[in-house]
C-alpha cells in the first residue's frame, strides 16, 4: 500500500511538472506572437 501510494505521488509529481512547462511554452509562443504583431504595426516597417 505504501509503494503504490509512493508511486502514485512521484507520478502525480512528474505531470503537474509537465504541465506546468506546458503551460509556460504555451505562454512563451502566445507572449513571442503579441511581440510579432506589435512590431509588424510599427509604421516604417514592412511586413512580409
Amino acid at each position: 500500500m505504501r509503494e503504490e501510494l509512493a508511486s502514485l505521488r512521484a507520478q502525480n509529481a512528474s505531470m503537474r511538472s509537465g504541465m506546468r512547462r506546458c503551460l509556460s511554452c504555451e505562454y512563451r509562443i502566445d507572449y513571442k506572437n503579441r511581440q510579432d504583431a506589435s512590431i509588424n504595426k510599427q509604421p516604417g516597417v514592412e511586413s512580409t
